[in-house]
């Protein structure tokens, strides 16, 4: 069965995303998932409730921390408005995802209003996670006129660490003012900060910086979401590319879309730790705080530390898909086995045929070791 804290993370989600999805569907979905998980085979009985959508795999920054800068400037392909349209007539008529488009930097797909303004003709609720570098007053006119749902952007401290880590001396104070002048044109749309969460920003210090940062930029700042930084170890990376060799034979060796941390010796102390939720309990009443995923003390310590090991279950092959960038549809955002294309293929054919039932399967049974620190769990 589906662990507790496997459930509060999954509680935790949807209180960020509540505006995305009607009551009634949360409802609906959440009971036809569970049936699916318990009583058949890897089968899912309804529809990807969420589709993500890679409009491109550029990005315009090279953080430390990304396993973009890691491959290098090679990932050139990008999803067009007419791969998209090709893929969505082939929706049931009141099938109506939410639709996140992210990348890369999906700012830097030229592609990106019309995409935008494709999925929202549909019906459908749309949400953007980007940097925010690119967003410039001509986009943020184009996006008002029909405003995304959700506006996601991420950060990597307060100022003077985002401008290190992102390696930009502006970085903050660009994307501060282009935050600013969205908020004022598009004041409908929910505006999420992610603050991810690594060995130079972790503290009540710098949490309490960032947000003094953000206010001093006139900011308005509600929204606060920590993630947990998402990477493997070279050991972690080679025992999961023989547990696929081993369980799934027949197939080729995926990609692995994940940074590799080579250097793990930061582990924050327990009272750092207490010092950090002391700080998010006084401030709770100014701020909606939440965690992806939902850790405990214990979790979070050993979290950076090598050969991390969660007791989760991982639910995102029977509630999402992942779109590449080459339209290659996965059902893992970080193991990239291809389950179809969009390109070539229908959501019929491609949500519950014979390699996504084996993976849910294997799954099932146990996280993979490549699902280690992964933020869906």
């Amino acid at each position: 069965m589906i662990n507790n804290q496997t459930i509060r993370s999954l509680i935790n989600t949807i209180q960020v995303f509540r505006s995305f999805f009607p009551l009634k569907t949360i409802i609906k979905e959440s009971l036809l998932f569970l049936f699916s998980y318990k009583f058949t085979k890897g089968s899912s009985l309804s529809l990807p409730p969420a589709i993500t959508f890679l409009l491109t795999k550029r990005c315009n920054l090279t953080c430390s921390f990304c396993f973009i800068d890691q491959k290098g400037k090679s990932l050139t392909s990008e999803l067009s408005l007419n791969d998209i349209k090709k893929f969505v007539s082939t929706f049931p008529p009141k099938y109506k995802p939410g639709i996140f488009l992210c990348g890369g930097e999906p700012l830097l797909n030229k592609e990106l209003i019309p995409i935008f303004n494709f999925f929202k003709e549909q019906g459908m609720k749309v949400g953007i996670i980007t940097n925010g570098l690119l967003l410039n007053i001509d986009l943020i006119k184009d996006l008002s006129t029909a405003s995304p749902d959700i506006m996601i952007f991420s950060f990597m401290g307060p100022e003077k660490i985002h401008n290190q880590i992102t390696k930009n001396p502006n970085s903050f104070k660009t994307i501060a003012a282009n935050i600013k002048n969205y908020q004022e044109n598009c004041p409908s749309s929910k505006v999420i900060y992610h603050y991810i969460l690594h060995r130079f920003n972790f503290s009540a210090e710098n949490i309490d910086q960032f947000i003094t940062d953000c206010l001093e930029q006139k900011l308005k700042i509600k929204n606060i979401r920590f993630l947990y930084l998402s990477f493997l170890t070279e050991s972690e990376l080679k025992e999961q590319e023989s547990f696929w060799q081993k369980n799934f034979p027949d197939l080729p060796s995926p990609n692995y879309n994940i940074y590799l941390q080579t250097d793990n010796n930061f582990a924050p102390s327990e009272k750092e730790l207490d010092i950090i939720f002391d700080y998010l309990k006084q401030n709770s009443n100014h701020y909606n705080f939440t965690f992806k995923p939902f850790l405990s003390k214990k979790d979070i310590i050993s979290w950076y530390l090598t050969d991390f090991t969660l007791n989760r279950n991982c639910l995102f092959p029977w509630a999402s898909l992942q779109v590449n960038a080459d339209g290659k549809v996965f059902a893992c955002q970080n193991i990239e086995f291809p389950i179809g294309s969009i390109k070539t293929d229908s959501l019929k054919q491609i949500w519950n045929n014979n390699n996504l039932i084996r993976f849910r399967q294997k799954l099932k049974k146990g996280l993979f070791p490549g699902c280690a620190r992964c933020c869906k769990l």
